[in-house]
């Protein structure tokens, strides 16, 4: 956690969010794209299979993230 910490410490996020996110690939991209100044952090992501919102549960569920499944009739 200390990393993280550090890693954190002088740089500012830029919150986005991720609309038909599917697996999360967008999302991952910008989480690993940083500067000196700046980090990306998602604070919602959404799609309609309800295997996304599964697969995004299991891979972000350490940095508190929300999911929305949207459903269709």
């Amino acid at each position: 956690m200390a990393e993280k910490k550090e890693f954190l410490e002088g740089r500012q996020p830029v919150t986005f969010v991720d609309l038909f996110a599917g697996a999360g690939g967008i999302s991952e991209g910008f989480m690993q794209a940083y500067t000196d100044r700046n980090y990306f952090d998602f604070v919602l992501a959404s799609d309609i299979n309800e295997n996304c919102e599964l697969t995004h549960r299991v891979r972000y569920t350490l940095r508190h993230k929300s999911f929305v499944t949207i459903k269709t009739s």
